[in-house]
């Protein structure tokens, strides 16, 4: 909450995107901390409602029939910058349950798990819930259709795009 030029609140200092649901109706608002301060992300709505970009990405999904899940919405905007736009930001290491539902209806022959790397920051957290979340998806999908694809020379896909250029990401995901 706040105002335009002075903003104040939680998100006072945070690069701001608006989350939308397939209505087209705002329905939250994430914001990434312009100061490195922690909390690193911090949302305004219901976290569990979100399947961001989806409101924007429905039809490249279902045409393409692959989805790429990654932590944040800052990989997702990282996969839009090199055009590869049938990704679901899942907001953190736990995907919800409406995104798993929206997985179900989608009829997809695959879904890559691209969660951040992790292991110097966290001692592998990003791996471990990668490995969490392929076992959960193992329940409701054929795991020949599963895939783990973590980042590559880097701790997530953001990264990626930062330190090794969008080429490394087109390589990583095929064209």
């Amino acid at each position: 909450s706040g105002t335009v030029g002075n903003v104040k609140g939680s998100m006072k200092n945070r690069y701001c995107l608006p989350i939308f649901n397939g209505k087209n109706e705002l329905v939250g608002v994430t914001g990434r901390s312009l100061d490195d301060r922690d909390p690193k992300w911090k949302h305004s709505g219901s976290k569990g409602l979100w399947c961001f970009p989806l409101y924007n990405n429905l039809k490249i999904i279902q045409s393409k029939k692959e989805v790429i899940l990654v932590e944040s919405p800052m990989d997702v905007l990282s996969l839009y910058e090199c055009g590869i736009k049938n990704c679901i930001s899942i907001f953190g290491v736990e995907m919800s349950l409406k995104i798993l539902n929206v997985l179900l209806r989608l009829n997809l022959n695959k879904i890559y798990i691209s969660l951040n790397q992790d292991l110097e920051l966290n001692g592998g957290v990003g791996n471990e819930a990668g490995e969490r979340l392929y076992r959960r998806l193992g329940k409701y999908f054929d795991r020949r259709n599963l895939e783990i694809r973590l980042p590559v020379g880097a701790n997530d896909i953001n990264e990626m795009l930062t330190k090794l250029g969008k080429q490394s990401i087109i390589d990583l995901y095929g064209k």
